[in-house]
């Protein structure tokens, strides 16, 4: 068996080019882990340049290099280690731009719902 080492992948015309540890986490053009509660803290992440809480429940997520156009797939969840039965949340996505992209959590129960940080906060984005 043959191993080939290389800094850099490019396609054939030279325009696309990946490291092997891009490779290696899979892709994804951004991706992020973040403690929501208190003062937030980004547990690990890939072309994230900073993270802004904006409000109760509301992150803002800063690429280090924007992407080419508004169009890319995201996931976002949210949730906590503890008391997982006692509520669902969901993730809202009112800002969608090249260089960020805003995460709103909420608490949601049969009669209300209502923004509230969150102890688990992840994103995932896949794009041109």
């Amino acid at each position: 068996m043959s191993t080939l080492k290389v800094n850099t992948l490019q396609d054939a015309s030279g325009g696309n080019s990946s490291t092997a540890e891009q490779i290696a986490q899979g892709r994804a053009k951004v991706w992020a882990n973040l403690d929501g509660i208190g003062t937030i803290a980004l547990r690990d992440s890939f072309n994230i340049s900073s993270v802004t809480d904006t409000a109760t429940g509301k992150y803002t997520f800063n690429f280090a290099t924007a992407m080419p156009n508004a169009n890319y797939s995201f996931q976002a969840t949210a949730g906590e280690t503890f008391n997982l039965d006692a509520y669902v949340e969901h993730t809202g996505v009112p800002h969608v731009l090249t260089g960020s992209i805003m995460i709103t959590c909420r608490y949601s129960s049969i009669d209300n719902a209502h923004e509230r940080d969150s102890e688990h906060v992840c994103i995932a984005i896949f794009g041109d």
